[in-house]
């Protein structure tokens, strides 16, 4: 008998759960959001090292050697209806900021027909030839409480995922 009502509790305290799991928790939200994801390898700069002419030959790096690997960073630039929504630095990741580069933001834009464009493109140095990548380019319709996914691939091509 007491098992019966065990068993009778914990089936009235389930059916309790699972109607409470249909509550809503709030209301929607008013805004849309346009979220840029992706991760990429950014380009490899060398940069020359010093060495100390004094140093005897055998303890100088060979020329082809003597240089320190860096990555570049890039400018990430976000215009809706030709108005910047976000201008940002991404550094590569790590320590020694050598890791590939990701980038994950969301923006919050008002629902309708908007005009996005996106540009991700190297930030220029003095004495390194610019790598230009093609930018984003386009018409999308924003839903109150959807999401517009941007998503760029290593051959610089871009996807949207609605």
């Amino acid at each position: 008998m007491a098992r019966l009502r065990l068993l009778f509790g914990l089936f009235i305290l389930l059916l309790g759960l699972g109607w409470s799991a249909r509550i809503p928790w709030g209301e929607s939200p008013a805004h849309a959001t346009l979220r840029l994801s992706w991760r990429c390898n950014g380009q490899e700069i060398k940069v020359p090292i010093a060495q100390d002419p004094n140093l005897p030959a055998h303890m100088r790096l060979p020329p082809d050697q003597a240089y320190q690997v860096r990555m570049r960073s890039y400018l990430l630039r976000v215009l809706l209806d030709g108005r910047p929504l976000l201008e940002k630095r991404i550094e590569p990741a790590g320590v020694r900021h050598d890791r590939p580069l990701s980038v994950l933001e969301e923006l919050a834009v008002a629902p309708g027909r908007h005009r996005v464009e996106v540009e991700f493109r190297p930030e220029p140095l003095e004495g390194v030839k610019e790598n230009l990548l093609p930018g984003y380019q386009g018409q999308l319709d924003f839903g109150a409480g959807r999401v517009q996914l941007i998503t760029f691939q290593e051959e610089g091509h871009w996807q949207l995922k609605p």
